[in-house]
């Protein structure tokens, strides 16, 4: 919006167009920037192309300002996520005054009568997920701090440091023998096998490197965010701040950010072969936890005879059963017993959980399922 053609003086009142509400603003309260051709109108700009990123995530929650939230992904079309308010994720404070400090002396006045003054902060903190570890030289080349995003939790966030620094596989005669995660606050023990082949050969690799880099630039990165609540592994999210000296926030899980359908389906990625209204009508004519949920992620690949076992040891159960199959274009479901497409794709949450970890850090995190 160029500011400059609809504003006649810094004193007569705008109103700002396209919006839900009508808001008036005054040119004073408008930045100069906005109002004059300058190299940071030009950078805004650039950043604001929001059409060709995916979408953007939003340090807010629906219910602060759903008007707003609604009109920005139907009216300008922007897909975008809520993961706020972001403070909530995180019981540390990191402050000049210690925290119980400034509570005892709230205690000692008067309910009502501390003014709370804060002007906020401007400093500018760039994320970026693990596998980006060219962002933290560009941040540092700035001098802005950069936070890592991992999707996964603590366990295996922790469990993957300690076998990168010990190297526990190495130590062990073959494959199948068992050796334990050492450095960690509980005893977990692996094999081998279920360490990515990257990390057990010298033979480099274009992914190895990209490894490499990502675990190095993370050590010189400002923290990282996690998709993790502390509840859910308060022992692994203290032993990766304490024992690993890392500055780490919760943010998850994201997936609860979002209350509309549609924009769970979106975070998914790729649209399902099976309308998710479908789905749940189909779902609520079964009985309470009668319903088998199976799915292995967007990554797995399996072969046909390997999905044609599952399909009938599924068909052998018995159990009435959602399986969410990853499908390429113009695939067609060959290798699939007859009734199986109305059945492919569904949500579940809260249920008992069978694992059949297949790569990556699905292996840790199958030990913390089993344990807890």
């Amino acid at each position: 919006m160029d500011f400059s053609t609809l504003l006649k003086s810094d004193y007569e009142p705008l109103v700002i167009p396209d919006l839900p509400y009508e808001i008036k603003l005054a040119g004073t309260q408008i930045p100069n920037f906005l109002k004059q051709e300058t190299e940071l109108r030009k950078f805004l700009e650039s950043t604001t192309e929001t059409e060709r990123s995916y979408g953007v995530v939003a340090n807010s929650f629906y219910e602060l300002e759903p008007a707003y939230a609604d009109h920005y992904r139907k009216f300008l079309g922007i897909k975008a996520w809520h993961i706020g308010p972001t403070f909530l994720c995180n019981k540390d404070t990191y402050a000049s005054l210690d925290e119980h400090e400034c509570l005892k002396w709230l205690n000692s006045k008067t309910p009502n009568s501390v003014v709370y003054v804060s002007f906020g902060n401007v400093e500018l903190c760039p994320y970026a997920n693990t596998f980006f570890p060219w962002a933290t030289d560009v941040a540092a080349k700035f001098g802005i701090p950069r936070l890592i995003f991992h999707g996964t939790g603590f366990f295996p966030l922790c469990a993957s440091l300690s076998v990168i620094l010990y190297e526990p596989h190495l130590k062990v005669s073959s494959d199948s023998e068992v050796f334990t995660i050492p450095n960690f606050p509980v005893e977990i023990k692996l094999t081998g096998s279920q360490i990515p082949d990257f990390l057990k050969t010298n033979v480099e690799t274009e992914f190895s490197k990209l490894y490499k880099a990502s675990k190095a630039c993370e050590e010189r990165s400002y923290g990282v965010i996690v998709n993790s609540f502390y509840e859910l592994e308060p022992v692994y999210a203290d032993h990766y701040r304490k024992v690993f000296g890392r500055k780490a926030w919760h943010i998850g899980p994201v997936l609860l950010c979002n209350k509309a359908i549609e924009d769970k389906a979106e975070m998914r990625g790729m649209e399902g072969s099976l309308d998710e209204h479908e789905c749940l009508n189909w779902l609520n004519t079964k009985t309470p936890n009668s319903v088998v949920y199976i799915c292995f992620g967007s990554l797995t690949n399996f072969s046909d005879p390997q999905l044609l076992e599952i399909a009938l040891g599924l068909e052998a159960s018995g159990k009435e059963f959602i399986w969410v199959v990853r499908r390429e274009k113009k695939e067609k479901e060959e290798w699939l017993p007859e009734g199986f497409e109305q059945r492919m794709e569904g949500v579940s949450s809260g249920v008992p959980m069978i694992t059949w970890p297949v790569s990556a850090e699905q292996f840790y995190n199958e030990k913390l399922v089993l344990r807890y």
